[in-house]
C-alpha cells in the first residue's frame, strides 16, 4: 500500500458504514481506526488510495448524506493530516 492515503473520518458508525457500502464498489476501501490528529470522529474512518479523491468526493456529495457528517484528510508517510475537504 503506498505512504500517502486518504482518510474519511465520520460523526456516525452508520454514515461510516453508509460510505463504505457506496465505495467499495468503485475503489478499495479499508476500515481503520481514525488517526489522533482527529478529534471529531466516531472512531471508525476509511482509507481509500490518494488517486480515489476526486472520484469518492463526488460519490458520497451525489449520494445525499450531509457533508457536515464526514470530513476527507490527505495523510502522508509521516503520518501528518490535511483536511481535503470539510
Amino acid at each position: 500500500m503506498e505512504d500517502n492515503f486518504l482518510m474519511i473520518s465520520f460523526e456516525n458508525t452508520h454514515t461510516a458504514m453508509r460510505v463504505e457500502r457506496l465505495l467499495e464498489p468503485h475503489m478499495p476501501v479499508a476500515t481503520m481506526p481514525t488517526l489522533r490528529a482527529v478529534t471529531q470522529s466516531c472512531g471508525i474512518s476509511l482509507r481509500l488510495p490518494t488517486q480515489a479523491y476526486e472520484q469518492a468526493r463526488q460519490l458520497v456529495a451525489q449520494s445525499g448524506i450531509d457533508p457536515t457528517l464526514y470530513a476527507i484528510y490527505l495523510v502522508d508517510s509521516n503520518k501528518n493530516v490535511t483536511v481535503l475537504s470539510q
